[in-house]
């Protein structure tokens, strides 16, 4: 049986991954805004929640909870 891994990130994708993450180690909240059927959406909502606890994934204003 032959097998064969290829790499399918483009470096753009691969960039914005690399640069949430470190974004998402400094700050006190991150919050990723998407699509809720992106792949690449819920890829960095993961990758930064890794980071931050305070991550929050919204695809409308309505997902975004603004009370004090």
């Amino acid at each position: 049986v032959l097998f064969r891994s290829v790499n399918t990130i483009c470096n753009a994708t691969e960039e914005r991954q690399t640069e949430a993450r470190q974004i998402a180690r400094e700050v006190d909240a991150m919050v990723v805004i998407g699509g809720k059927h992106s792949s690449n959406t819920q890829k960095l909502y993961e990758i930064c929640k890794k980071e931050c606890n305070d991550t929050y994934y919204i695809q409308t204003l309505n997902d975004l909870d603004v009370q004090k």
